[in-house]
């Protein structure tokens, strides 16, 4: 192991953790809407790799245009999941979490299983969205494709505080984390707002797959492996935090980046799923600031 295997291990934790963070803020948005854990949302990432591979590869469509489909079909699955999976139990059932947990569960395989059937089983190489030509600092290759990363994550997060702290649907989405009933009482549509959080939520779990796509695959059966990284970086960040998203997610990114170079690659996903566990153990609230809902509990 020497100084430029070590900076290229890092490299990757900081861009695949910006990737993650972004499915990480997915999971935390609608957790904070509406309190429930969302499986369906490593799919989407996965559908995110998908169209981005049959859009530059099979079609040859411009860069734009296959961002431009990827986000599309993820805002599409986004809300669909709601109406199909998540909102026919809110009424219906006592406690619809473990429900809507399993039913979310559900639509994820029938999901890998379209996909595979459309697309095949195998895995694909995704055509980069920008050079795979490293360049150096300090004798250290940096990919591009980890630098997007990195910036994406920066611009959406601080879009996304901005809107939240200074716009009425930010205004409104706080209002429905804090309490649906006070919401509909002041006049706020909550079921549109849900829909517009889980359309975002399959947009940008959809453009994350869409960011790693060149540096990963693209197959229809990562969901898995996509799910676990993600929700384990907003269970470590905290339930409902987004600044705990994006601490979470750094986490992730490290044990996927650098645990490579000590442990055997089949020990990463295990390895992820030990420190979720241990954190929540010592800290069950997580590393971020506590979210409205979780400060209720």
């Amino acid at each position: 192991m020497n100084g430029t295997a070590i900076g290229v291990a890092i490299e990757t934790a900081i861009g695949i953790g910006s990737a993650y963070a972004l499915l990480a803020l997915s999971f935390t948005v609608i957790f904070a809407a509406t309190g429930y854990l969302h499986f369906t949302l490593g799919n989407v990432v996965m559908l995110g790799t998908v169209f981005a591979y049959w859009g530059s590869a099979r079609q040859h469509w411009p860069v734009a245009a296959v961002l431009l489909v990827v986000v599309a079909v993820g805002g599409a699955v986004g809300v669909l999941s709601d109406w199909l999976a998540i909102r026919p139990t809110r009424r219906r059932v006592l406690d619809p979490h473990t429900v809507v947990l399993l039913s979310t569960m559900g639509l994820a395989f029938v999901i890998t299983g379209l996909t595979a059937q459309i697309f095949g089983p195998d895995s694909f190489i995704v055509p980069s969205y920008v050079s795979l030509q490293p360049f150096y600092i300090l004798g250290i290759p940096i990919r591009p494709p980890y630098v997007v990363m990195v910036a994406c994550l920066l611009i959406l997060a601080t879009a996304a505080q901005l809107t939240i702290k200074r716009t009425r649907i930010g205004q409104m989405l706080r209002a429905v984390e804090e309490s649906h009933e006070l919401s509909r009482l002041s006049g706020i549509n909550v079921s549109l707002v849900i829909s517009v959080v889980f359309t975002l939520a399959g947009m940008l779990a959809a453009f994350s797959g869409f960011l790693i796509a060149p540096v990963t695959s693209a197959s229809a059966y990562s969901g898995l492996n996509l799910l676990i990284d993600g929700s384990a970086a907003m269970v470590i960040g905290g339930f409902g935090s987004f600044s705990g998203a994006v601490i979470g997610a750094g986490v992730v990114g490290a044990v996927v980046g650098i645990g490579p170079l000590f442990l055997p690659p089949t020990s990463v996903e295990p390895c992820v799923l030990l420190v979720m566990i241990v954190i929540l153990l010592l800290k069950p609230s997580g590393l971020g600031l506590p979210s409205i809902r979780m400060r209720r509990v």
